[in-house]
């Protein structure tokens, strides 16, 4: 299915059969929500825990029907995304199929897990396939910076610029080079830029990348792991990733 990318991918959704509506794509949140807005236009009842109940939701070709969905206000987001934000979709909705995001061809493909059990089919030439971990829903992508060794970094396609935490910044001896935002989905937070010489994940290599430094003990502790950074849009712009929580492997292309 063709979307837009700009920093987020943004894929249309039929919500009750109106629409279209836009959703963006974020492996960095982990729900599934409905912005209150359009709660209020199609005058759906929300729960007192803050859900509505949804005769459909059609996303590329599927379909899915009567099922609850949270309401969110994505009037922050709406804000940073300088556009009107509908929705979200998060790991509580990919984590049910292997997602595909073709940032040059702007593309998104959705598969049901479920189809691919059994069908292991190989990795498309020009690609690389590595193992994520997948610890409390949170996307880990196996990272080398600068040569190192790899590093644990959150994949999030709701943030525009790759993010490396404090802590691993001083262990390489990241330069500093003054204050900057680090931008995501869910909010903006104050943080230093810096630039790695390299950053690579399976054979994809980009070179002097520039990089934002902040803490990250607030995810690491969600995850229940230590997160080195996120892998966000300046890296992700000019490939294709498929990734795959059933049998944990993200694919890249070259």
């Amino acid at each position: 299915m063709t979307i837009e990318i700009t920093q987020m991918p943004w894929v249309p959704v039929l919500v009750n059969g109106k629409g279209p509506y836009s959703f963006g794509i974020d492996t960095g949140y982990l729900g599934f929500c409905l912005s209150s807005h359009v709660v209020a236009e199609l005058h759906l009842a929300e729960s007192p825990d803050g859900r509505v109940s949804l005769g459909s939701l059609a996303v590329c070709d599927l379909t899915f029907r009567d099922f609850e969905i949270t309401v969110r206000d994505n009037s922050a987001i709406s804000k940073l995304a300088n556009r009107r934000v509908d929705g979200l979709l998060g790991m509580g909705f990919l984590k049910y199929f292997q997602t595909t995001l073709d940032y040059p061809a702007s593309s998104l493909t959705l598969v049901p897990l479920q189809q691919l059990i059994g069908r292991w089919p190989p990795p498309t030439p020009g690609t690389s396939c590595v193992r994520i971990s997948y610890p409390n829903r949170y996307v880990v992508v196996p990272v080398r910076i600068n040569e190192s060794a790899p590093h644990g970094f959150l994949l999030d396609t709701g943030a525009g610029t790759c993010v490396v935490s404090d802590e691993l910044a001083r262990e390489l001896k990241l330069p500093r080079e003054g204050s900057a935002l680090a931008h995501g989905s869910v909010d903006a937070k104050q943080c230093y830029g810096s630039q790695a010489r390299s950053l690579c994940v399976g054979n994809r290599k980009v070179a002097d990348l520039p990089v934002s430094v902040m803490a990250c003990a607030h995810v690491s502790e969600y995850a229940g792991t230590r997160i080195d950074g996120y892998l966000g849009y300046n890296f992700l712009k000019d490939t294709s990733i498929t990734v795959n929580v059933l049998d944990l492997t993200l694919c890249i292309s070259d």
